[in-house]
């Protein structure tokens, strides 16, 4: 890793493919050997991370990986948090608009990551700090992206809407704003209070000075009328919904059952005023 790599070769990204199969691949990895693998990581990106350039993209793929091992200690996470946390100074942010896609995938795995945290001196359940820590980065990517002294990073959307595609305006702020609005779901309040703010914060900070009437659409279509229709969906009777999926037939309606009234309302009020800004 510490040798420049060749124009037209990323000997990095090869170098470190192994260790993404490791780590992405089929369960017979036992947990230690992840662990392992994490920890290896973790050095690698302390020892070179002035000469890591196209080993990024694998990096971050592992590091999203471990945030979605149930299986995988506090501890471990935590670490792979940190190698993310890495990218997101401000002195290294180019790193992680050069491999934006990647790295906003990364955030949102650890955003949504809910690894069981021990309970507090007071016996209070601890707070999702590392969740809540990952939003604001999240946030500070949209920042990023509005600043005109930015240059937008060439990021493939998330989304599965055909319309938006890679070399689209919309295909940048889309993951960013419909991975938000899927954490409003979260069973943690802390975690989805600071979701739903996001999205909204973002489109009337933003919106007006960077979307044009084609993103609105976008916006709307993909990230808020799904948003409320899982809302519609938690306020309809129980007996209107079929069983494990919701009103739309899709079949994760249990990721939404914490969504209870004070959220509703506090979508609601957001809404509100983005239409009034």
């Amino acid at each position: 890793l510490e040798k420049d790599e060749l124009a037209g070769y990323n000997f990095q990204a090869e170098f470190l493919k192994p260790f993404e199969c490791i780590m992405v691949g089929p369960p017979p990895v036992s947990k230690e050997v992840k662990d392992y693998l994490v920890y290896i990581i973790s050095y690698m990106t302390d020892a070179s991370f002035q000469s890591i350039r196209s080993g990024w993209k694998a990096v971050l793929h592992i590091c999203a990986a471990a945030a979605q091992d149930p299986a995988l200690s506090e501890g471990t996470i935590e670490v792979a948090f940190k190698v993310v946390e890495k990218v997101n100074a401000d002195s290294c942010y180019h790193l992680f608009l050069e491999n934006f896609t990647d790295g906003i995938r990364a955030l949102l795995a650890f955003a949504s990551c809910k690894v069981e945290k021990k309970p507090g001196k007071d016996g209070k359940e601890a707070k999702p700090e590392m969740s809540v820590q990952a939003i604001q980065y999240l946030l500070k990517a949209a920042d990023k992206l509005a600043d005109p002294q930015t240059d937008l990073p060439a990021a493939s959307s998330l989304s599965q809407d055909p319309a938006i595609t890679d070399g689209h305006p919309a295909a940048v702020w889309f993951p960013i704003l419909r991975g938000l609005s899927m954490l409003v779901g979260d069973p943690r309040r802390d975690v989805r209070a600071l979701a739903l703010n996001g999205v909204f914060d973002i489109l009337r900070e933003h919106g007006k000075q960077v979307f044009d009437e084609d993103t609105w659409r976008m916006v709307f279509n993909g990230v808020i009328k799904p948003l409320f229709d899982d809302i519609h969906h938690q306020l309809a009777p129980q007996s209107d919904r079929k069983d494990g999926q919701d009103n739309e037939g899709r079949p994760d309606a249990g990721h939404w059952a914490s969504m209870g009234p004070p959220t509703c309302l506090a979508a609601l009020t957001q809404l509100v005023r983005l239409i009034e800004a």
